[in-house]
């Protein structure tokens, strides 16, 4: 599932909603401030996420994995993503 803002609900008070789910796994599991959940099952250990900020070089996509709170890059571009996500 890709989080989303929901227009009925724009404070984000449901899995799904890109702040609810951000917010959650900053307080839950240590996210950091400069990223943003974009993809959150809570089958998988772990999410993905896009940095945020004026250091990044693009909109790179990550996996944050919970238990060890270590990120892996697995797509080079939000582009990619979404490509491999409609796709499936």
């Amino acid at each position: 599932m890709i989080s989303g803002i929901y227009p009925d609900v724009p404070l984000g008070t449901q899995r799904g909603d890109v702040i609810f789910d951000t917010e959650e796994i900053k307080r839950d599991w240590g996210l950091p401030d400069n990223y943003i959940v974009i993809n959150y099952d809570a089958t998988m250990n772990g999410m993905y996420c896009l940095p945020l900020g004026s250091n990044q070089l693009g909109p790179v996509v990550y996996d944050y994995e919970l238990n060890t709170r270590s990120f892996y890059k697995i797509y080079d571009s939000f582009t990619s993503f979404w490509l491999s996500f409609i796709e499936a």
